[in-house]
């Protein structure tokens, strides 16, 4: 320690600037609150807040659901994306439950035309993927045929670029929603420090995300939001405790 100490001063009196050391995978303050491409028509953003998001086109990704009943196989985010090949960045899911010794996720889950979960009507809301198209229906009644992708969380939080009225404002946890921006792309988003459902919901309105719809994904503990470099392959992002479900998104 003294040794570097009697380095960095030497550097300094011959009017060099040492080094700054930061950790593997934290943001330098010039990426601080600005989209940084990791793929194709993928980008992430790590906001001051801590806020981090992922956002694409929905015609420039291809989606992957994975769901494991057996509570003995439950996954991080990070694992879920070791797991696989092909894809760039994963994500927990919404709702489950478990049911003697058996995980069952609560409302829709789809994947390329395959339904995992069937659909809860009249329960929150759900994000369709269908053509390249992304929208969000507020308390679905019935699932109108197979889509690239299909997630139903509760409650909603933003509708029409406002937040519902209603959302709890007592209770602050880890929070993970997705929804649509002003240019029609996804948006994935995780906040590791609590928030309010209510303070969620106003935060996604800010410029850096500006959603006009968006719902609530499964939270607390299963908050994680995790991306592969391509060029190394080391993984960045918030990870999880093990769940039962991710969603996988790969490059075409």
């Amino acid at each position: 320690m003294r040794r570097l100490l009697v380095i960095i001063s030497l550097l300094l009196l011959a009017g060099c600037t040492a080094p700054i050391l930061v950790p593997p995978g934290t943001p330098t303050p010039a990426e601080i609150g600005i989209w940084q491409p990791i793929a194709a028509g993928v980008q992430v953003i790590t906001a001051a807040d801590g806020l981090i998001a992922l956002r694409h086109g929905p015609g420039r990704v291809t989606y992957t659901a994975q769901f494991e009943p057996n509570p003995n196989q439950a996954r991080n985010v990070g694992r879920w994306l070791a797991d696989s090949v092909t894809a760039v960045a994963a994500m927990n899911c919404g709702f489950y439950l478990q049911e003697e010794e058996r995980y069952q996720h609560i409302g829709l889950l789809m994947a390329d035309g395959e339904v995992l979960e069937k659909l809860r009507p009249r329960w929150g809301g759900v994000l369709i993927v269908r053509r390249g198209i992304a929208a969000i229906t507020r308390r679905p009644q019935q699932l109108l045929g197979p889509g690239a992708l299909g997630i139903q969380g509760w409650p909603t939080l933003v509708w029409q670029a406002a937040t519902v009225a209603g959302l709890d404002a007592s209770i602050a946890d880890r929070r993970t929603a997705v929804g649509i921006d002003d240019r029609g792309r996804i948006v994935w988003v995780v906040s590791p420090s609590p928030l309010s459902l209510d303070e969620f919901g106003q935060r996604l309105l800010q410029p850096d995300l500006n959603l006009i719809d968006a719902i609530n994904l499964d939270g607390g503990v299963s908050t994680g939001l995790r991306w592969r470099d391509l060029e190394s392959g080391d993984q960045h992002g918030p990870n999880n405790l093990p769940t039962p479900c991710a969603i996988l998104i790969s490059l075409p």
